[in-house]
């Protein structure tokens, strides 16, 4: 009897230290994972934030874009909007858009200052008054690879030679 006794006190004893190792580990798992949810929380408060900034920032490069775009600088206006796709690759749609509008514009400009050459050419190829002239050279500054703008380029050299005097 003492010896069955024994053994249940020892058997007691066993579950009695299994009963804390286990509570001892459930605790330990608590604290783990309530600490992976805080860590997970700040990291997903700090990509949420990132990503408002970084929407702002996209959207203020655009915003530069359109008033490079308001103001005619059409080469600065694409750069811009450059710049905000690599801030934001996801949105290129909204970049890609913008930039076929300003090609739109500048084949349009270019069309009307095309027409308006033309047109001048027409009238007078020997004289260009100073606002045609100045449209002229518009064209230049946008389309300066235009074969029909090269030809008004060296048009104005000759006609510039011309005036000298020697």
């Amino acid at each position: 009897m003492k010896k069955r006794r024994r053994i249940e006190a020892e058997e007691r004893a066993r579950r009695e230290r299994a009963e804390r190792f286990r509570k001892r580990m459930r605790h330990r798992i608590k604290v783990v994972l309530g600490m992976a949810a805080v860590v997970l929380a700040v990291v997903l408060g700090v990509r949420y934030f990132d990503m408002a900034r970084m929407d702002t920032k996209f959207d203020e490069q655009m915003a530069v874009g359109d008033r490079w775009l308001a103001e005619k600088d059409y080469g600065r206006a694409v750069a811009e909007y450059r710049k905000a796709l690599q801030i934001d690759s996801g949105r290129a749609e909204e970049v890609n858009g913008k930039e076929a509008y300003v090609q739109s514009v500048m084949r349009a400009e270019f069309g009307m200052l095309l027409d308006e050459l033309r047109t001048i050419l027409k009238a007078d190829r020997n004289r260009f008054n100073d606002d045609s002239g100045q449209r002229l050279d518009r064209m230049l500054e946008i389309f300066p690879e235009d074969e029909a703008a090269q030809r008004y380029q060296r048009m104005r050299e000759r006609q510039q030679k011309g005036r000298r005097k020697y």
